[in-house]
């Protein structure tokens, strides 16, 4: 589909190929390689760019995830559950349900946390060559701006072997997205729902996607709803389309 092209057809098998590959953690070959017994300065920078990496790609995955699920990470009321995905009303007859971009960082964030955990996993690897980890349960606070998405992470962790201890607090990570882009984009196309909730301006659509560089897709959704699907291609994430999700509820659409 060329970009600022219309198309109508049906997307679920795509989603669940997009979303089969959005979840990808650091595994054992990817765990930076600690050297037992004492940690010298060069091993304590190898445990800092471990813990780095797996706050970037924590932080890749809340982009992508959130975005999936028109910038959730948590079930909101006003959503529509389909095959274990949350699709969030952006309007619902007249009523624009857009969330603010405030919410959005909140839920991306509470996504970054959870990834991070998984991802250093209680730090087994050094558990098994004998070192202590102390460490507290990360908080991140995301950013959108308008070429990236910011993370500052506050992950305080203590390592320790023999008489040798390093501390950590801080991390952080950018991740180039027009994340910002694409959700004031959707803003706009559920305010034009909710101005008109019985008609589709297609030609409006046309041109978010021309003048953004968007692909924007709409199908039915239900008996009662269309789902509407905003991809960006431009700025990818490893090499991932962000692909955004969210749903409009009324009775009846006319082109």
């Amino acid at each position: 589909m060329k970009k600022g092209q219309m198309s109508y057809f049906f997307l679920i098998a795509l989603i669940v190929l997009i979303s089969s590959s959005f979840i990808l953690y650091v595994n054992n070959n990817q765990k930076a390689e600690i050297q037992p017994s004492k940690l010298s300065e060069t091993d304590y920078k190898q445990f800092a760019n471990y813990v780095e990496e797996c706050v970037k790609l924590s932080a890749k995955e809340a982009v992508l995830d959130t975005a999936f699920q028109g910038g959730y990470y948590n079930e909101t009321s006003n959503s529509i559950i389909h095959s274990f995905f949350i699709i969030p009303l952006y309007s619902k007859g007249n009523s624009k349900l857009t969330p603010s971009i405030q919410k959005l960082e909140e839920q991306i964030s509470l996504n970054a946390d959870e990834n991070i955990i998984r991802c250093v996993d209680d730090f087994k690897i050094l558990k098994e060559k004998g070192f202590e980890t102390n460490f507290e349960k990360p908080t991140s606070k995301a950013r959108i701006l308008p070429s990236h998405v910011l993370f500052d992470v506050t992950f305080p962790i203590n390592v320790k072997t023999g008489s040798s201890t390093k501390s950590y607090s801080s991390f952080s990570a950018a991740i180039p997205s027009r994340y910002s882009t694409v959700y004031l984009t959707a803003d706009k196309i559920s305010g034009l729902l909710a101005n008109n909730p019985a008609k589709l301006c297609v030609s409006c659509l046309v041109d978010y996607a021309y003048l953004n560089e968007l692909n924007i897709s709409v199908v039915n959704f239900g008996k009662d709803s269309i789902l509407i699907t905003i991809v960006d291609d431009k700025v990818k994430i490893d090499n991932k389309n962000v692909v955004f999700n969210f749903a409009h509820s009324i009775g009846g659409l006319d082109a």
